[in-house]
C-alpha cells in the first residue's frame, strides 16, 4: 500500500491529548493511532447515516398513518417477496450435451450467471 506523508496542526492543548491517545491504543505509533482513528470515525459516520435513515423511515410511517408496531409485519412481507419486481420471461440457456436450449425455471432462487458470457442474472 502506496503511503503519503501530510502534516497537519494540532493545537498545544489537544497535542498533550493526543500524544496520550497514541501511546494508550497505539504504542506511540501516529500512523498507527490514525488508521485505527479512521476506521472507528467511519464508524461513527454510518451509525449517524442510519440514525438519519430511521427518523426519515419513522417520518414516512407517520405520514402514511402507520404505527412503529406495523414494522415487523413490513419486513416480513418483504423479505417473503410480496413486493418483488417481476423476473424476465423468456430468458433460455444452453445445456451442454442438448441440442436447442431449455429455459430456466421461473421459481429458481439459483443465480445463473451462464446465461451468456457478457451476462448474469441475480435474482434476488
Amino acid at each position: 500500500m502506496a503511503t503519503k506523508t501530510i502534516e497537519f496542526a494540532v493545537s498545544d492543548e489537544d497535542l498533550t491529548d493526543l500524544e496520550e491517545l497514541v501511546d494508550y491504543f497505539s504504542q506511540g505509533n501516529r500512523s498507527a493511532y490514525l488508521q485505527a482513528t479512521i476506521g472507528v470515525m467511519k464508524s461513527v459516520k454510518l451509525a449517524e447515516e442510519l440514525r438519519e435513515l430511521q427518523a426519515y423511515a419513522h417520518g414516512k410511517l407517520g405520514e402514511r398513518g402507520m404505527p412503529l408496531e406495523d414494522i415487523p409485519e413490513i419486513t416480513r412481507r418483504i423479505l417473503r417477496g410480496s413486493h418483488r419486481r417481476p423476473r424476465a420471461r423468456g430468458l433460455r440457456r444452453e445445456r451442454p450435451g442438448r441440442s436447442g436450449s431449455t429455459p430456466i425455471p421461473s421459481d429458481s432462487r439459483k443465480l445463473y450467471s451462464t446465461i451468456s458470457p457478457s451476462c448474469s442474472l441475480h435474482f434476488l
